[in-house]
Formats: structure tokens, sequence, C-alpha cells
């Protein structure tokens, strides 16, 4: 074989060894399944739920629905979001992981943990357990980020 005809087919066989687990495996279905229940809660509002292969569910909201610029203050679009999670998982023992970014060329890394924490004190106002979260930072993002787990 070619050269030229050989690299597509190592580039394929390549994604196919790094692709996700299956789509049928236990976790995955369990993820999809949590994925739609979640949008259907969230439809209306800027979250984008997706689901991971290790079972866990992401929702992430645009940073520009979330804060404003250099402040950690939640704002309305966010607060719709936290109100019906909050409604959702007041009874659940899904565990929630805040991942918060500081603006963008900052390094200010307080900035994200500032807002990560008041994401969690929103969630837990209304009801969340304390023990279920923990929260971090990161220095670039587009979006306030919230992984659930089951468990």
């Amino acid at each position: 074989m070619s050269g030229r005809r050989l690299l597509p087919v190592l580039c394929a066989a390549l994604l196919w060894g790094c692709a996700a687990p299956p789509a049928g495996t236990p976790a995955a279905r369990a993820a999809a399944a949590e994925q739609r229940r979640l949008a259907l809660v969230l439809q209306g509002t800027p979250a984008i739920v997706a689901a991971r292969p290790d079972g866990s569910v992401r929702i992430g909201v645009p940073i520009a629905a979330s804060f404003d610029g250099g402040r950690a203050s939640v704002k309305p679009a966010l607060a719709r979001v936290l109100d019906r999670l909050a409604a959702d998982q007041r009874d659940d023992r899904t565990l929630l992981r805040i991942t918060a970014p500081t603006d963008a060329g900052s390094r200010r890394l307080a900035l994200g943990t500032d807002r990560a924490v008041n994401a969690r004190a929103y969630l837990e106002e209304r009801g969340v357990a304390p023990q279920r979260f923990s929260i971090s930072s990161i220095a670039r993002g587009q979006q306030l980020e919230i992984s659930l787990t089951k468990d």
C-alpha cells in the first residue's frame, strides 16, 4: 500500500483506538438517560447538558450568562439554571463538582474560586446538602461547569 493510501488507514485506526467506551455500556446508557432528563429540567436556560462515557453528566453554562467580568455574583441566567438544578437535586445523592473559570486574560485564580463558591452557596441556600460539593477554579474557560456523578 502506498504511503498516500496508508495514512488515512492509520489515522482511522488511531481514532478508533482512542474512542470512548461503547455506547452500550451500562455507564454510558445511564449517563445518556440522565442527560435527556436534565436537558428537559433545564430547557429554556442557557445550560448545555452532555453525558460522559464514565457515567457522569456535565452541565455547562456560558460564562457571559453566568457572571459579569471581574465579578463573582451569580447573574439571573445562571440563577435560573441553579434554581432548577437545586429543585431537581435537593433529595438526590449525586455528587456535584463546580468548576469556574477566571476572566479571559486574567491570572487571578481567586476569581474563579469565588465564582465556584458563590454557585455552591446558591445551591446550598436552596437545599442541596453541602457535603455533596467540590469546587475548583481554572485559568481559562468559556463556561461554568457542573459535573454530576452518582454516588
